[in-house]
């Protein structure tokens, strides 16, 4: 089942971004609430059977969609959570009045996002500077 994040899955949120990304360090929860406090709507959760396996977060300047975060459960991957979370995530950008979908993917994400029909763009170039 797809539906808003509330502020108590932030820890769920945080633990499956975290097994996602193999550990990184890093820390969602403020970004998470800033999220829910700006864009309720865009602030999405996978539940199975109570237990949160997923999450999609959506961002929106003008007509241009963003997707700021999208995870799977490592264990749920493959299952067709990450395509349900995709398909309310547009559809809750479509009734914002968003016009294009961008997403920035890596090499090993970028043929799920294919297979939702999104394509590489050659306007859109990503650029990164180590500070």
């Amino acid at each position: 089942m797809i539906r808003a994040m509330a502020p108590d899955d932030i820890p769920q949120v945080q633990s499956i971004a975290l097994a996602v990304n193999k550990g990184e360090a890093y820390d969602l929860r403020s970004f998470l609430g800033a999220c829910l406090a700006q864009k309720p709507d865009l602030c999405l959760v996978a539940e199975d059977g109570g237990e949160t396996v997923g999450v999609a977060i959506g961002g929106q300047v003008g007509t241009l969609g963003m997707v700021d975060l999208l995870a799977v459960a490592p264990s749920r991957q493959g299952t067709g959570i990450g395509n349900q979370l995709m398909d309310e995530l547009s559809r809750r950008c479509r009734e914002r009045g968003v016009k294009r979908l961008v997403v920035l993917v890596s090499s090993a994400s970028s043929g799920f996002y294919r297979a939702l029909g999104f394509e590489a763009d050659e306007d859109l170039k990503f650029m990164s500077k180590r500070i």
